[in-house]
């Protein structure tokens, strides 16, 4: 599995940044890996934000069919078996 995610944590001094890379170190899987990078104030408030299109609206009839099949793997919610086809 592949899980990208983005944290951001204002460290205002280099014994808060060592805390929280501690921090990550030990909370990182035997077999995954984190990355960290630390900007300074001016750096952040250089940062853009850049938007696509505004959603188009679509009215239901327009829409394609869904499959409304659910996977759960959760063995507290479907037994031993650990995957349940739902739909």
């Amino acid at each position: 599995m592949i899980r990208f995610s983005v944290y951001a944590r204002p460290c205002v001094t280099f014994a808060r940044q060592e805390t929280h890379r501690r921090r990550v170190r030990l909370a990182v899987p035997d077999e995954g890996f984190a990355r960290a990078i630390y900007i300074t104030k001016a750096q952040w408030e250089k940062a853009f934000i850049i938007h696509g299109k505004p959603a188009k609206e679509i009215s239901a009839e327009e829409m394609p069919e869904q499959d409304s099949t659910v996977f759960f793997n959760d063995p507290s919610i479907v037994g031993n078996e650990g995957r349940k086809r739902h739909g």
